[in-house]
């Protein structure tokens, strides 16, 4: 599970997307999903930060990109693309799923 502190400046996710990627060079779109609003969210992902890509993947993103997200439980589904994602289709199947919990408030 991903935790999202909206009181840090950035928050570190950490997940597995080498492993179940299939092209050169990706761009990845998180898309995340909240049952309490029935609505979905799509971030576009930086670059991978980590130094061992072998193990894990890392993207740091700062607390602003979830300043106006409800605290609570998202589902979180990340998809690969070969150049920035399209934000109006996915295609394929995600690269990775879980959970992702948004906690704090920010003034």
């Amino acid at each position: 599970m991903i935790i999202i502190d909206k009181n840090k400046d950035e928050n570190r996710i950490i997940v597995t997307v080498s492993e179940m990627t299939t092209i050169d060079n990706p761009y990845y779109l998180l898309v995340l999903y909240s049952p309490y609003l029935d609505k979905s969210f799509r971030i576009q992902l930086p670059a991978n930060s980590s130094s061992h890509k072998e193990r894990y993947d890392a993207f740091i993103l700062p607390s602003t990109v979830f300043k106006n997200y409800t605290e609570g439980r998202y589902t979180y589904s990340i998809y690969q693309s070969s150049t920035v994602a399209d934000n109006e289709s996915l295609l394929g199947m995600p690269v990775e799923t879980g959970f992702l919990t948004v906690v704090g408030t920010q003034a």
